[in-house]
């Protein structure tokens, strides 16, 4: 299952980004830092780098869990 988030405030995305790539999850920086260049969102599913981008999120702004992320992005536009 595949979840695509769009995040509007591209200061969470970016700081994410910091945080993984200070982490030194490098893998999940540079997939992150691809879609932040050249996307407004990024689809998620269930592997380590996918989970680590998510967990970045979510610390920097995003609602905890997939199913209040899922209700939330539903109820509003929200880019990564």
């Amino acid at each position: 299952m595949e979840t695509t988030i769009k995040v509007s405030n591209r200061e969470i995305a970016i700081r994410a980004f910091d945080h993984l790539r200070q982490e030194r999850k490098t893998d999940s920086a540079l997939r992150l830092a691809h879609h932040l260049l050249h996307y407004d969102r990024i689809s998620l599913g269930i592997g380590e780098v996918d989970w680590e981008i998510d967990m970045a999120i979510q610390k920097f702004g995003l609602p905890a869990g997939p199913q209040v992320a899922e209700e939330f992005l539903r109820n509003s536009r929200i880019a990564v």
